[in-house]
């Protein structure tokens, strides 16, 4: 956990991926709690195919425990359609090059 400025604890991104080799599906959702410039809390969540740059999209709360809430919320809705976490993981790299890349959240 990070302790902020204001003493809230607050956790890391959670980094979630869906891979399914039979069907070429390489994706990805980043999910995070971060405070903007205006002082609210925006729950910000990205996602797209593992090595593009993805969408982003940022929904602001007015605390960071409700900001949190629907972090969690969307974690399990993305964890019932598939998406879970990795740790080291071999990716396969979609540029062509022979080598291939490792990601760790």
């Amino acid at each position: 956990m990070n302790t902020q400025p204001d003493g809230e604890e607050r956790l890391p991104a959670v980094i979630l991926y869906r891979i399914n080799a039979a069907t070429r599906m390489h994706r990805f959702c980043r999910l995070d709690v971060q405070p903007d410039l205006f002082g609210a809390w925006c729950l910000m969540s990205e996602w797209g195919l593992i090595g593009s740059t993805g969408r982003t999209r940022n929904i602001p709360f007015s605390t960071p425990h409700e900001a949190q809430t629907a972090l969690d919320k969307l974690r399990r809705a993305k964890e019932r359609r598939g998406y879970h976490p990795l740790r080291g993981a071999r990716l396969p790299v979609e540029t062509g090059a022979p080598e291939k890349g490792t990601i760790e959240p």
